[in-house]
């Protein structure tokens, strides 16, 4: 009951909002992982630039430039920036790889609820909000689109038991289809982990928080993968 009312309050407040240029969107979720208690992550969103955090200016974050297509993760304590560049996957689709949407409208909301299933699995339980934040919705899609070579590469170099068609939908193949129907305010995915939309405001830009820091060493993820292959 308490989480349909804080469900309730949330999309009472979801009025269709758009970043002027001064400005960046807020947004604040819950995040929660297996066995573990659940975290606050921040994400900031302009027209150029995606931004994660942990809600803290000057702690450990991550980088999305819109325009290059290249994701930054900046460690604080070794005053180290990561480089990845967006990569298409150097995998191809398994054989056998079905995978169907159930779009079901809630009838006393604004809501869609979205399932995702691969080969007859179900491997992703979204519920957005058609029309809400189409930009910040596009942002969020294209970190995860720029992370896919990455991941592809990480999923080839897990041993099989640890490998499954659900990561690989949610990481590599089947991005868009959490983000096309709309802003998801909750995705629950197979293996128990979560995100929650808290709350979303649009605020005055800071522009400090969306440059790289001076005298970081940079790191290139591709180059550093190819040393590790020699």
């Amino acid at each position: 009951m308490q989480g349909s009312f804080r469900l309730t309050l949330l999309l009472l407040c979801l009025l269709p909002l758009q970043a002027l240029a001064a400005n960046m969107i807020e947004l604040n979720f819950q995040d929660q992982d297996p066995g573990t208690p659940a975290y606050p992550t921040r994400v900031l969103v302009t027209e150029g630039f995606l931004r994660i955090d942990n809600g803290t200016d000057g702690e450990d974050f991550v980088l999305l430039d819109r325009k290059k297509n290249r994701v930054y993760e900046v460690t604080q304590e070794r005053r180290e920036i990561l480089r990845i560049d967006a990569e298409q996957p150097a995998l191809a689709k398994p054989a056998r790889w079905q995978v169907r949407e159930d779009v079901v409208s809630s009838p006393n909301s604004r809501t869609q609820h979205v399932n995702v299933y691969v080969n007859e699995v179900l491997c992703a339980q979204v519920t957005v909000v058609p029309k809400l934040l189409p930009d910040a919705t596009m942002a969020l899609g294209a970190y995860r689109q720029a992370l896919a070579g990455m991941q592809a590469l990480t999923y080839l170099a897990s041993p099989p038991e640890l490998r499954s068609d659900c990561d690989l939908a949610q990481h590599v193949w089947e991005i868009a289809r959490e983000f096309r129907h709309g802003f998801p305010i909750e995705q629950k995915y197979h293996d128990g982990r979560s995100r929650r939309l808290v709350d979303y405001r649009e605020k005055p830009r800071q522009p400090q928080l969306f440059a790289l820091p001076s005298g970081y060493r940079t790191l290139n993820i591709k180059e550093l993968r190819a040393a590790q292959t020699k």
